[in-house]
């Protein structure tokens, strides 16, 4: 398995599809009930292909993505070759950059203990699969508002 399987409620918003994939591989109704019950391994086995073939399309749409913990806020920007990143991290108890308050003022008044840094990255493989790493490591899909105000304030802070 690629990604990861899709959980019963994925699965139930995405019945038509997934019926549409089981006919498109030959998989008609009586055949899946009977696969169901008679031959489960295989079952799973369908789901995890149409659960690859659903979170390929999702991750390879996904353009940006941000990470926040208390200490560490970044936002990343993801493209065909490339994933560009900028960060804020900080050893100050004065911040919690779960709160996006907190991220702003940092930004505003970088002190001691808040380090700001860019970063650029190949991705390992291909662009669904840089971007599924990162979501599982806790990022979250983003917009271009954001990778936009950080990246004007790094520019200004050239």
């Amino acid at each position: 398995m690629r990604f990861r399987i899709l959980n019963d409620e994925e699965l139930k918003a995405l019945e038509p599809e997934l019926k549409q994939f089981l006919i498109v591989n030959g998989v008609h109704a009586e055949e899946w009930q009977s696969l169901n019950e008679n031959n489960p391994e295989k079952a799973i086995q369908l789901i995890e292909l149409f659960s690859d073939f659903v979170l390929e399309k999702v991750f390879d749409k996904i353009n940006f993505l941000q990470f926040q913990t208390r200490e560490h806020f970044a936002v990343y920007r993801v493209d065909d070759q490339l994933i560009e990143s900028f960060h804020l991290k900080c050893s100050s108890a004065d911040y919690n950059f779960t709160e996006i308050a907190d991220v702003e003022r940092a930004m505003n008044q970088i002190t001691e203990g808040i380090e700001l840094y860019k970063a650029e990255k190949k991705h390992n493989s291909n662009r669904a699969d840089s971007v599924f790493e990162l979501v599982n490591q806790g990022a979250q899909v983003s917009t271009l508002a954001v990778w936009h105000s950080f990246y004007n304030f790094v520019s200004t802070k050239k």
